[in-house]
């Protein structure tokens, strides 16, 4: 199959999602599949993607939009079999949708989160709006609605009319393997990293840490992500004032080498967000055999409290804090059990040949319906 990706970036300092996109690409080309990615070229780095990568500079920042983006889609669209067009809200969702309906090509969306309730209230009365305006319609009519989890599946059923398909990510397990058993591993250090927005609850770990050590457990944290809403400045206030800015190291975006550090000298990966349709930090922690402390929001709680990869907790200061607690005074055969079910966890639920089976068969079933 020839397959078309359309982004808005693909710069991997921007999250998950352009992390993603270059993974589904290289399964999609393992499998035998022809993939060309179409995205915005705003100055991001494109080493290491397979396949055919095309980019346009924006003739507007804020809807994103290119005008040589969308002539060249219209010219090409034709010419593949099926179009995934990732991120709602933004212009090229708009144009490539409704390109592809008007030329018979089959297409699907990937919201990457943005129709989950929490990602839905911040700026809910525009968000609500354009989705009735401009974006129900692509959603509608698109054959599927690209889901990492049931989670997001069931969120986005809710929020508008969708044809919602459950396609779990996958972890590059070779790119973080760690022998923890010979790893020093410091067991009142905790890392998280992820991007900073209010949602991730970066604040609740601050504030979970402060409690700890008030309470005599010398707790410290690495935090580590682009700094995506400016929010940086506050977090040190905060901790400043929470009395453990010495206890809690903070750093920007970080690379692979820079990550794996992280995961090799932890104890545990914290993620206390109210709402992750995959959150692919997990997975790559927990693939280092780094157990995980998250809030019920994540949508990896069920698999972490099934295969006891790690805890599930509230998402408050005082709950968050027991949990950091108990997974740090564990014994070493515990920690050991809990360890190596992280792992498992990954190898048997994440992968990206599974993601790019599970997609192309969407895909093939979809086009099914054309011919």
């Amino acid at each position: 199959m020839k397959f078309l990706l359309c982004m808005a970036s693909i710069d991997p300092r921007k999250g998950g999602p352009s992390t993603a996109i270059r993974e589904i690409a290289k399964a999609l080309e393992d499998r035998g599949h022809s993939v060309t990615i179409l995205a915005h070229d705003d100055g991001e780095a494109t080493t290491g993607i397979d396949g055919n990568v095309i980019r346009f500079p924006l003739s507007n920042a804020v809807w994103q939009y290119s005008g040589g983006y969308r002539r060249w889609y219209k010219e090409h669209v034709r010419e593949y079999d099926f179009v995934l067009i990732t991120s709602i809200f933004l212009a090229h969702t708009y144009f490539c949708s409704r390109e592809a309906k008007s030329a018979g090509v089959p297409y699907a969306i990937r919201p990457h989160g943005s129709l989950n309730r929490e990602d839905i209230k911040i700026g809910r009365w525009k968000k609500v709006a354009y989705l009735r305006l401009l974006e129900r319609k692509s959603l509608r009519d698109a054959d599927f609605v690209f889901c990492t989890s049931h989670a997001e599946a069931t969120q986005a059923k809710q929020i508008a009319d969708v044809n919602a398909k459950v396609i779990p990510l996958g972890v590059n397990v070779d790119d973080h393997v760690v022998d923890r058993s010979n790893a020093k591993i410091d067991r009142t250090r905790m890392v998280f990293i992820g991007r900073y927005t209010r949602k991730k609850g970066i604040d609740v770990l601050i504030r979970a840490v402060a409690l700890s050590r008030a309470q005599g457990v010398p707790i410290t944290a690495v935090i580590a992500g682009p700094d995506d809403d400016g929010l940086l400045e506050d977090y040190k206030y905060l901790a400043e004032q929470s009395g453990v800015a010495d206890a809690i190291q903070f750093e920007g975006f970080v690379g692979l080498e820079r990550k794996k550090a992280l995961f090799e000298s932890a104890c545990s990966f914290v993620l206390p967000s109210l709402d992750e349709n995959f959150g692919i930090g997990v997975a790559e922690a927990m693939a280092t055999c780094l157990p995980v402390i998250i809030t019920p929001g994540v949508s990896h709680a069920e698999l972490v409290n099934e295969y006891k990869a790690g805890l599930v907790t509230s998402r408050t200061p005082e709950r968050l804090s027991a949990a950091i607690q108990e997974l740090s005074e564990l014994n070493e055969h515990s920690y050991r059990e809990m360890s190596l079910s992280a792992a498992r966890l990954v190898r048997e639920q994440y992968s990206w040949e599974k993601t790019a089976r599970l997609f192309t068969e969407y895909a093939a079933e979809a086009m099914s319906k054309y011919s």
